[in-house]
């Protein structure tokens, strides 16, 4: 009978035992559980970004999970962010790598402020090829032939007045804001003093697709091209010289 006591009292023992090996077991079976919601939520963030004022100066913003990786075009360095708040975004090496990222009233993101001065442009998706109706490229081309006509004739004056009524007239308000006025008409008047005055060279065609237009510096003869890209509005939001 004592045996038979010892012998169950065994058996319960070793069950009890199993119990806890599985247990503890299936914690390490136990799947790592990863946050889906930042990797979705991340997504509206994803896009290629224009340098304001610098149409030849892009970066790439991936969504990896918990983070974002930004990837510059001219050296294909990739850098990690994690997220600081909604918005807000500092790089997980550098501190002073900031990521502040605006969005729309429909909640898109329009742009993303690097280093709390740089203004990055959110760009628009685009079909491979562009195929505008003619009656299109006929709008396009009388609202760039507008805005290049009244360009030269701000950059030519050299007054402050008319640049302003320029920026006034064909400028977004949201590079207005950004970039302020007292800038872009610092940068106008640098490049009256650079060229001697400029004018369109109108044997080149406007390039409606990409709102570019060759021109000539008075001073040199150097040619350069100017790029303008307009919202629906014709309003310009970004801007760009390529020598």
């Amino acid at each position: 009978m004592k045996t038979n006591l010892t012998f169950s009292n065994l058996l319960v023992k070793s069950f009890s035992l199993l119990l806890a090996f599985i247990f503890t077991f299936s914690l390490f079976l136990k799947p790592v559980k990863t946050d889906a919601r930042h990797s979705k939520e991340f997504k509206i963030f994803e896009g290629s970004y224009q340098l304001l004022g610098n149409q030849n100066a892009f970066i790439k913003i991936s969504a990896y999970v918990d983070q974002l990786t930004l990837k510059e075009s001219w050296s294909n360095n990739e850098i990690s962010f994690k997220q600081k708040s909604e918005l807000s975004f500092v790089s997980n090496d550098h501190p002073d790598f900031t990521l502040d990222f605006a969005r729309d009233q429909n909640g898109t993101i329009t742009q993303v402020v690097a280093f709390k001065k740089d203004v990055w442009i959110k760009m628009k998706p685009q079909a491979a090829t562009v195929k505008l109706s003619p009656a299109e490229i006929k709008k396009l081309t009388n609202a760039y032939q507008t805005i290049f006509t009244a360009f030269v004739e701000a950059i030519n004056s050299n007054s402050d007045e008319k640049i302003q009524s320029f920026l006034k007239t064909h400028m977004d308000e949201s590079v207005l804001k950004t970039l302020t006025s007292e800038n872009l008409i610092m940068r106008a008047k640098e490049m009256y003093q650079n060229t001697g005055g400029i004018e369109r060279v109108t044997q080149s065609p406007i390039d409606v697709t990409t709102g570019t237009a060759t021109f000539k510096d008075k001073k040199q003869g150097n040619l350069f091209q100017m790029n303008f890209s307009v919202n629906s509005a014709g309003k310009i939001i970004n801007f760009g010289m390529k020598e």
